[in-house]
C-alpha cells in the first residue's frame, strides 16, 4: 500500500473564518529555510496582508519540528507571543519594511 502524496511546496497557505494559516512543509529538513521556502514565505505573506478577510495569521510547520515558524513570530513579536506589524523583508531579501503584515500573528 502506498502512502498519500505530499504536497511538495515548502510553504502552505490556507484561509479560513478570518484566520491564515502559513505552515512550513519541510519536514525532512525540520522545516530550515533555503532560497526556495524564503520565496514561498514570501508569497503566502503578501497573499495575507492582501486578502481585507484575514484578520490574524498562524505560522506552523508539518513534522515533528516547527522549524523558523515559532522564531521568527517569537522575534518579531511582543512578549504575550501575539503581536502585530511583523515585516519579512529581511527573510525576503526585500530589506525592512516591506511586506509587512498589520494583523495579529502568532505561531504554533
Amino acid at each position: 500500500m502506498t502512502e498519500p502524496a505530499r504536497d511538495v511546496s515548502p510553504v502552505l497557505f490556507e484561509t479560513a473564518d478570518g484566520v491564515a494559516t502559513i505552515t512550513f512543509n519541510r519536514p525532512e529538513s525540520m522545516n530550515s529555510l533555503d532560497v526556495a521556502t524564503k520565496v514561498a514565505l514570501l508569497d503566502a505573506v503578501r497573499r495575507a496582508a492582501d486578502d481585507a478577510a484575514v484578520r490574524c495569521v498562524v505560522l506552523t510547520g508539518t513534522g515533528t519540528a516547527c522549524g523558523p515558524s515559532v522564531c521568527a513570530a517569537n522575534t518579531s513579536l511582543s512578549g504575550s507571543g501575539v503581536g502585530t506589524g511583523v515585516s519579512v523583508g529581511s527573510l525576503a531579501g526585500d530589506g525592512p519594511g516591506h511586506n509587512r503584515l498589520d494583523v495579529p500573528v502568532t505561531g504554533s
